[in-house]
Formats: structure tokens, sequence, C-alpha cells
């Protein structure tokens, strides 16, 4: 849709990504991803709370989800952001969506060397 606003947003995956066929024929996966602000306080850091967001990825992208993302994978997510609200049991409820455009995996850090591993060989 035009005019919806961009964001990037980076994250772990909430689930791992789910694939379904449209009635056209075009494939869809759906996950979820959470973000969870972080901000130094004197010699620590403190989070934020945690939002959620709804991921949908299209086509090859959301093929190459379903075969790579898992659980816990921190991930970056490029695209179209909007918000949908439902009730549920009296209250109304919104969900930040966001309809993908680039997806990139963040590799997890090496585990730091130790000295043996790191010692000449002579």
């Amino acid at each position: 849709m035009a005019g919806e606003p961009q964001i990037v947003i980076f994250g772990h995956v909430g689930k791992d990504p789910e694939l379904k066929i449209t009635k056209a024929g075009g494939s869809v996966a759906s996950f979820s991803v959470a973000v969870t602000p972080r901000k130094k306080e004197g010699d620590g850091w403190t989070d934020g709370e945690t939002m959620w967001f709804r991921i949908s990825a299209w086509h090859r992208d959301g093929e190459a989800a379903v075969e790579t993302l898992r659980k816990g994978d921190r991930v970056i997510i490029q695209g179209r952001f909007s918000t949908s609200t439902y009730d549920k049991d009296g209250v109304t409820m919104t969900v930040n969506e966001i309809t993908s455009e680039a997806i990139g995996v963040i590799p997890k850090p090496a585990k730091p060397a130790t000295k043996q591993e790191v010692s000449a060989p002579w």
C-alpha cells in the first residue's frame, strides 16, 4: 500500500515462521519479532518495555524465512509499517505489523577465544 511509513527494527524472532499459501497461489510467512530497548544508567544497562511486531514476508522471502529463521534468532527487518486494532474481552488491542521488504539474520557473537586457542604454534 502506498503511503505506509518505512521502518527498520532489530530484534529477536518470537516463534518459528509459518508458511501459508493464499487462494491465488502465493505464499506468505508469518512470525513475530520482539524489540526491547536498552539504555545506559550509571554503570549498567536497563531494559525498557518489549514491543512486539507481527511480520509478513511474501513469496521467496517468506519461503527463505521459514527455511532459515528459528525462535530466538536475532534479525533486522526493513519494511512497511502499519497498525491494526481488535477487541478482546472489551479491551481494544493494537497490533504493530510490518510487511517485510528485507530480512537479515544477525550472527551470534563468536565465543571469546581462550589463551590456549590464540597462542602461537611455535
